[in-house]
Order: structure tokens, then sequence, then C-alpha cells
């Protein structure tokens, strides 16, 4: 069951196609004692993981290396020895305090600004986790560990880094090296208390006290960092204008607002959307339902009547060849012989909202 549950994992996404084997890997490593012991049942295991895995080891090496090939540190053509260097200074990247604890992701769709992938109270926990478990050198220390430095390697081969989404396979192991240090330094304080309370009399009432009130300050720290993660992702956050942006806010609005002002009988002819609204092709396509099979068959012309203007196009040359009723839909600073007919508005509690797209109608 093991087996199969984790073969699945390799098809969530991407990096977990690279950190499954290894994280497979260094499992049978940590627990090579129970392997010996029953080598029948790690061999079935192995080869129902094998059975799994491989037609998707198959695929990702060639016909779904595409992705790959677009963002790997390999695409630049750079000479090997710096691709290498790339490659460790990106890996090094995810163990930062600043990516850890207070900074996060540069990508705001993977990161709530001023807030790090993991709770600051969590960094000297974390630190006392990673510092017990080499301490101990217990299997399960040990295959923890382990998680913990493969699952950067599929972000580290990308151009990007760090990089919170591509290192998600890493979960849920820092919160248990988090759990281990916190429960670790715990232990050591009530035994030192305890020695000192045999000490004296009146020592065990007074060590009681101590644990209440200790347990009562971590709780109302734990809190207050809970409390203020939740104020920044559900009141900051969606009313950022920059986080809008990097979710690519606008398009779907645009085109919503096109539907509303046209005619109930007479949908737009033309649609003509800016080149400098990132992905407006694979947008468009999602915010109007295409149908895939018509879309492999089409190609771009399954948007009809929505017209992606390509780099080069020039948005003024295509408004004085369009027909009446044609609308544009561009980013504020590219110029238009009229007026904008309507704007959408980035979310934001300020009292003047920041322009996300203009939509201009040729009358």
């Amino acid at each position: 069951m093991a087996a199969c549950l984790l073969g699945a994992g390799a098809y969530t996404y991407d990096p977990a196609r690279l950190v499954v084997p290894l994280l497979a890997t260094a499992m049978a490593a940590c627990a090579w004692s129970a392997v010996r012991r029953r080598p029948a049942l790690a061999a079935l295991s192995a080869l129902v993981l094998l059975a799994i895995v491989v037609p998707l080891i198959i695929f990702q090496t060639t016909t779904g290396a595409e992705r790959l090939s677009r963002v790997s540190v390999f695409s630049s053509g750079a000479p090997l020895l710096r691709s290498a260097g790339l490659i460790a200074g990106n890996y090094l990247s995810h163990f930062s305090p600043a990516f850890l604890f207070w900074r996060g992701d540069a990508e705001l769709r993977h990161s709530i600004p001023g807030f790090g992938e993991l709770h600051l109270l969590e960094a000297p926990f974390f630190v006392a986790g990673v510092a017990l478990m080499l301490w101990r050198r217990r299997p399960v220390d040990w295959f923890l560990l382990l998680w913990l430095l493969i699952a950067p390697l599929p972000a580290a081969l990308t151009r990007e880094a760090p990089h919170a989404l591509r290192s998600i396979t890493a979960l849920p192991a820092p919160s248990l090296v988090s759990a281990i240090g916190f429960f670790g330094l715990w232990d050591w304080w009530k035994r030192r208390e305890l020695r000192r309370a045999c000490a004296s009399p009146s020592g065990a009432p007074r060590v009681a006290r101590r644990v209440r009130w200790l347990a009562l300050a971590l709780g109302c720290v734990a809190a207050a960092s809970v409390l203020r993660l939740c104020h920044a992702l559900f009141i900051v956050y969606p009313n950022n204008p920059v986080v809008a942006a990097h979710w690519q806010y606008g398009l779907k609005q645009a085109l919503w607002q096109i539907g509303q002002r046209a005619p109930t009988d007479h949908a737009p002819a033309y649609i003509f959307v800016s080149s400098q609204i990132a992905w407006a092709p694979m947008l468009a396509l999602t915010y109007q339902r295409v149908d895939p099979a018509r879309f492999r068959e089409e190609g771009l012309k399954a948007l009809r009547p929505i017209y992606c203007l390509g780099p080069t196009d020039s948005p003024q040359d295509y408004y004085q060849r369009s027909p009446p009723g044609a609308w544009f839909v561009l980013v504020p600073g590219e110029s238009m012989p009229v007026a904008p007919t309507a704007a959408v508005f980035y979310p934001s509690r300020a009292v003047r909202q920041p322009v996300a797209l203009l939509l201009y109608r040729k009358s």
C-alpha cells in the first residue's frame, strides 16, 4: 500500500517525479535493517513502485520534457560549469533564513508578503530539531534530514529560485523537524526544573506554576502568529494590487465587461488583446472554456472572436483597420487614438484604485 501511494504521489506534480524515487531510496537506506529482515516484501514493494513510476519516467524523458526544457537552467545554453554553479546557488537558496522565515518566495502567487514559508515562531525550534536529530542519529531522524535535502533538487534545476511551489514536496518534513525541536526543548526544560524541584520542599508547586505560565505564553505567541497570518491572508492579501498583478488579474474581468456592454443579440466580432498581458492566450482559453479537443484541432483560432496580438503588432494599426464595434483590451501606457471606453481596476482598499487594464470600443 505504501508503494502504491508513493508511486501515485509521483503523478501529482512535476517535481515529485524526481523526488519520489529519491525519497524511496532514502527510505530503504534508513530502514535497511527492516529491509534485510523481510527482503521478499521489500522487493515486492520496489517492483510495485517501479511499475507505477516507470511509465511516468518514460513520458518525462520524451514528450513530457517540453516544460522542463523551457524552465531548466540548461535552456540558456550557458557553459556546464556556470550551470553547475547556478544549480548549487539555487539549491542553497532554499535553506536561507529569509526564504524560510520572513520573506518567502518572490512570486507572490506562492507567498504572502512579509511572511516566510514557515512561521517565524518555528525558527528556533527548527534549528533545535535539526541539532537534536543529528545528535540522536535515529533512522527516522536521518530520513527526515534526507527528505529536507532531497526536496529542493527539482527547484534547483530551474531558473527561478528559491521556488516555493517546486520545493513543495518538502512538506510536511519542516513542520515535523520543528515539532521534534519543540518537544526536545520542552522535555529538556521540564527535566531541569524537576531536578531543581527535588532540591527544595516547595519546589514542585513552583515548577508546576512555571510550566503552566510557559505553556500559556507559548500558546499566546502561537495564537498571535496565526492571527497575524490570517489577517494578512484574508484581509491584506486579496486587496493588494501588486498581488493581483502577480495573479494576472484583469483579463477575466475585462472579457466579462465586454460581454455585459455588448448588445444581447449581437456579440462582438473582434476582441483584440494586448501582447503585454502575460499568458493572455492561455488565460483566454480558460476563461472562455474552450473545449481542449477543439483547441488541439484549431489552435488559437478556437478563441475567436478573441485575437491575441503579437509582440510586434501595433494596437493603433489594428484599431484603424478594424470594423466598428471591435474591442481592444490594453494595458495602461499603450497609446490609442481615442479615450478608453471602460477600465478594469485592481482590488485595493485605497480610495483611488490602480488601473489594471483599459478597454476601447471602436464606434
